[in-house]
């Protein structure tokens, strides 16, 4: 309803305007939720990064960077089962991508168990795993809204009636869809309204 108070107050009577719903039902919001939930799986293993690049900038007993190190390698294949067991479900971008990104940031500053760490290496190679985590987050936060804000049908007729009661009328309103017809997935929903010529 506030978009709406907003398409109404920009448009002139007798303008147009056209939106893209996504709705629940849609492939696109199917997907945000399989991408979201990748992106919260693979919050571990910045966790584990972090520990192997603290014992070793510590030079810790060798018994305690093998144990951080395994910690690692636990949550590489962790995700790389996960992804295998949902390979048929799932698009397993994340799953697969993200643990290669970090292991190359982190191997990069520790080539190996027992490597010498300098404290330069070690701030960079954590400045770098935070800036990743962060673009990750940010995305896991529009992915969190576009999955909030998508509406079901219900909704969208309410919208309907909320945008006649502002004098916009619903000129059109169409399922977009992957293939021509009515038989591929549901992309999303087209709405194009227009202002009513009333004071």
């Amino acid at each position: 309803p506030r978009v709406l108070d907003a398409v109404r107050r920009l448009l002139r009577p007798g303008a147009w305007a056209a939106c893209i719903l996504h709705l629940q039902a849609s492939e696109v919001v199917a997907s945000a939720a399989v991408e979201l939930a990748q992106l919260r799986e693979s919050r571990t293993l910045f966790a584990a990064a972090d520990s192997v690049l603290e014992v070793s900038a510590a030079a810790a007993p060798a018994r305690a960077q093998l144990s951080a190190w395994n910690g690692f390698a636990h949550e590489l294949l962790r995700l790389d089962r996960l992804a295998a067991a949902h390979a048929e479900r799932w698009p397993v971008a994340i799953l697969r991508e993200v643990p290669v990104r970090v292991r190359d940031l982190l191997t990069a500053a520790v080539p190996e168990p027992g490597s010498a760490v300098g404290a330069l290496a070690a701030r960079c190679c954590r400045r770098s795993l935070t800036d990743f985590a962060g673009l990750l987050a940010a995305q896991a936060e529009r992915l969190a809204a576009l999955l909030a804000a998508a509406p079901d049908r219900a909704t969208v007729h309410h919208l309907r009636c909320c945008a006649q009661r502002r004098d916009l009328q619903f000129v059109a309103a169409t399922d977009l869809r992957a293939r021509h017809g009515s038989s591929g997935p549901l992309l999303a929903h087209a709405i194009t309204l227009r202002r009513l010529s009333v004071p």
